[in-house]
């Protein structure tokens, strides 16, 4: 399944997962490294992510690679998420198995009652108009609330898998029933400025955040606490007639650093 070197396996078996910090299973446990190699004093580490869009991989990729770095004989630590094999269950080791709870395979999962709506998998995966959602939770189901919540992965999916639009325009049309969280890409810089519109336009009640972005397969985590990055967005001051140089500053900042991952610097 994995080639980890002992001195590795041990080493990484102090680094918790973050969702299972509290059950004490580590990287190695849950089944995230998939290989650690040496070249002379440089080490290389491949991760799995159990999900595409981790809010939690920049912290797993600065422990292990720490972890990683503190070893004897090892100069420089490499660590880099792959993406050409999918985490699965199987990964996991039969301690971490026995202290995790997993739905049913779906072969295992009963038949509805009649009269319950099944879904084929032709009528499930597809593309989900806003009335359709509306119609599913409001009327087809006992739901009385809804958060329509974006997920900002413009770095994965064209539309970032659900687009803050849609999800504003869903709030709307039961603005007593659903709220509305918006979203931004603080690595943007003017242009997340720009986006906090949502709070006042749209009426968002709160903001989806994820702390690390993907350029080309390569992970660019920022943190809550860095100035350049987080606090203009979550400054009061923040909003679409925002015009403070930092912002411009942060903005083209952020373009030169992300220049520099492409062309390997």
């Amino acid at each position: 399944m994995s080639e980890i070197p002992q001195w590795a396996s041990q080493a990484l078996s102090e680094v918790n997962d973050p969702c299972c910090r509290e059950k004490g299973i580590s990287v190695v446990e849950i089944g995230l490294v998939r290989s650690v190699q040496m070249d002379g004093g440089r080490a290389r580490v491949e991760l799995l992510l159990t999900s595409g869009w981790c809010p939690f991989a920049a912290r797993v990729i600065m422990e292990v690679r720490d972890r990683i770095q503190e070893q004897s004989g090892v100069r420089e630590a490499e660590v880099e998420v792959v993406w050409d094999e999918a985490w699965t269950v199987e990964r996991l080791s039969p301690r971490a198995a026995r202290l995790l709870r997993f739905l049913p395979a779906p072969a295992q999962v009963r038949e509805p009652p009649d009269g319950e709506t099944k879904l084929p998998p032709d009528k499930f995966l597809r593309q989900w108009t806003i009335e359709d959602i509306r119609r599913m939770v409001y009327e087809e189901s006992d739901t009385d609330m809804l958060v329509a919540m974006p997920l900002p992965l413009t770095d994965l999916y064209h539309d970032g898998l659900s687009p803050w639009q849609e999800c504003a325009e869903l709030a709307a049309r039961d603005p007593e029933r659903t709220i509305f969280w918006g979203t931004v890409n603080p690595l943007e810089g003017r242009k997340a400025l720009d986006l906090m519109e949502q709070v006042g336009e749209y009426n968002a009640k709160a903001f989806k955040l994820y702390n690390v972005r993907y350029d080309y397969g390569t992970p660019y985590p920022w943190r809550m606490d860095d100035p350049r990055v987080a606090y203009p967005i979550c400054s009061p001051r923040s909003s679409a007639s925002c015009s403070s140089g930092a912002a411009k500053t942060r903005s083209s900042t952020v373009r030169r650093r992300r220049s520099s991952i492409r062309s390997g610097r």
